[in-house]
């Protein structure tokens, strides 16, 4: 089985994004894997490893929605999952434990998953109204 963005570089060699999204799913890997096995008791370790597996998998999923071209700079829920990204890595690197800052990060995130489930219900809908 393949993941997302090795399934988007076999359909488009040319993506970028799509190579990037598997560097860093193969780094985060790498880190979760040093982290069970070598046990390291560091913060900086575990945030590092946090912020990387994060970025691992917005980036899959934008490799994803980069399958067609010109679709992800057009996308409003990538542009809400990037918000979102960026909230949490900036959050999760500078220790920030102010709760306004994470109900920030929960209303992005919110707004990511409605802007995702619009469509795919609009399309639900249109297949229901057909029969």
């Amino acid at each position: 089985m393949q993941s997302g963005p090795i399934w988007v570089w076999e359909r488009r060699p040319g993506s970028l994004i799509a190579k990037i999204a598997a560097g860093f799913a193969g780094f985060g890997l790498f880190l979760l894997l040093i982290g069970l096995w070598g046990t390291p008791n560091s913060d900086a370790f575990w945030k590092s490893a946090a912020i990387v597996t994060i970025l691992a998998l917005a980036l899959s999923y934008f490799a994803v929605v980069d399958v067609q071209v010109g679709r992800l700079s057009n996308s409003i829920h990538v542009k809400a999952l990037g918000l979102a990204t960026v909230i949490a890595c900036m959050g999760i690197a500078a220790g920030i434990n102010w709760p306004p800052y994470w109900w920030v990060f929960t209303l992005a995130v919110i707004g990511w998953v409605l802007t995702t489930m619009i469509p795919a219900i609009g399309y639900l809908k249109s297949q229901v109204q057909r029969r």
